[in-house]
């Protein structure tokens, strides 16, 4: 949405609407390597500007394989899918530190932000960032040519959590055969892949907004 689409170089290609297979990743396939920015801390992180995982308004938690994720696991692991690295990262200072340094360590990273809180943050100037950004997209491309990037590959089996907002949602979700309830909140399943792991999740989102916005209307 914040996209200035008239001053994007003419080989771009843009991909917008939803819903749409694999979400914020379509169209990775055939790529080389993936690069995201703008990447956030998951649900629940102190002190993590903007922190929330897919959906602020339906997920309290997604895990793949017993590991609590963010955007960014969810997404790197649907890339390794398809073989293709991500080599670099820029965001939240929080993530980062979390997930990244954590489970891929290779890959470059560009802070963004500082987060104070939620709602506060402390940045650099956008001259430093830009500055920043291209140069760890040099590194990063050197380091993928030099064959020192993977992919991020996630056991097969899938097996997915995802503990709702309300019990209300996971009640909608549990219609869904494949669906076992945990408790209250938490609903699981297994997918045979993240592909197929990932839109399995995207559908369980859309079915607790949709319950979600039915409640409020019934109010």
């Amino acid at each position: 949405m914040n996209l200035l689409i008239d001053d994007l170089p003419e080989y771009v290609e843009i991909v917008r609407g939803n819903p749409r297979p694999t979400s914020m990743v379509n169209g990775v396939e055939g790529c080389d390597a993936a690069i995201f920015l703008g990447y956030h801390a998951k649900f629940g992180t102190a002190r993590s500007t903007f922190d929330h995982t897919y959906s602020g308004g339906s997920i309290h938690n997604l895990e793949i394989n017993g590991i609590p994720v963010s955007e960014f696991l969810l997404n790197g692991y649907t890339a390794g899918d398809y073989n293709v690295p991500v080599i670099m990262v820029a965001g939240d200072a929080q993530l980062i530190e979390d997930d990244i340094k954590k489970y891929a360590p290779w890959i470059e990273t560009v802070t963004l932000k500082h987060s104070l809180s939620r709602l506060a943050a402390r940045s650099k100037s956008m001259i430093t960032i830009e500055k920043e950004l291209r140069k760890a997209v040099q590194i990063a491309a050197k380091k993928f040519k030099d064959k020192k990037m993977k992919p991020l590959i996630a056991e097969k089996e899938i097996k997915v959590g995802i503990t709702f907002r309300t019990s209300l949602m996971a009640d909608t979700a549990e219609l869904l055969p494949i669906v076992k309830r945990i408790d209250g909140l938490k609903i699981e399943y297994t997918a045979k892949d993240m592909i197929d792991a990932y839109n399995i999740f995207q559908l369980l989102v859309a079915a607790a907004s949709g319950t979600n916005a039915m409640m409020q209307w019934l109010q």
